[in-house]
């Protein structure tokens, strides 16, 4: 059973401040990446790309949302390495599994977390709100669960996309020019 974090984690916690910049986001990744390497954290690499994408997809929600610096705190409990972004917003992530709530581009990242992470979560803070997530030394998902759980959360933006395009009607350049008939893309619907 896993220690909670309340109890006294092996590394860290270990915090930092993220400007509120896009160049910031990534330097905050390469930071997260190389204290999990200084500090020796026996993760494996599907535990360490999951580590990546869900560290990006909570940092980029605060600085892009909020357009204001947040917090980064990272801690290893001794089985999972914990990470907590910290931002100015008071409004907490709705934590609904209605798809249609994850259709913009910019909306998949908490379904991504909730399909990664070992647990997640989110809570108020006098600062505005933190949202956290834990991963432990393998990924939660392998194999073709891994790959069914990220095909489910980019399936809607998906499909969103291909209605937008269908409901445009608009001729598709490949059957327009000389000699072609001009077919809309409603009418290609099969080739999706």
């Amino acid at each position: 059973m896993s220690a909670p974090f309340g109890d006294s984690p092996r590394f860290g916690p270990f915090g930092f401040l993220v400007p509120a910049t896009a160049l910031a986001v990534s330097a905050a990744r390469g930071q997260i990446m190389a204290l999990v390497e200084r500090w020796r954290l026996p993760l494996a690499d599907s535990a360490l790309c999951d580590l990546e994408l869900l560290a990006s997809e909570l940092i980029t929600n605060a600085v892009v949302h909020t357009q204001a610096p947040c917090t980064v705190c990272v801690s290893w409990n001794g089985e999972r390495l914990r990470v907590e972004v910290t931002d100015v917003d008071p409004q907490l992530p709705s934590a609904s599994t209605d798809p249609a709530e994850h259709l913009a581009e910019n909306g998949r990242g908490l379904a991504l977390v909730r399909a990664l992470a070992a647990e997640w979560g989110a809570q108020p803070d006098p600062a505005g709100k933190r949202v956290w997530f834990a991963v432990g030394t393998n990924s939660r998902l392998t194999g073709d669960e891994r790959l069914t759980a990220l095909v489910r959360v980019a399936a809607p933006l998906a499909e969103s996309h291909a209605e937008q395009l269908l409901s445009s009607n608009k001729t598709s350049p490949a059957e327009s020019g000389p000699g072609r008939g001009h077919r809309p893309i409603r009418e290609m619907a099969g080739c999706l």
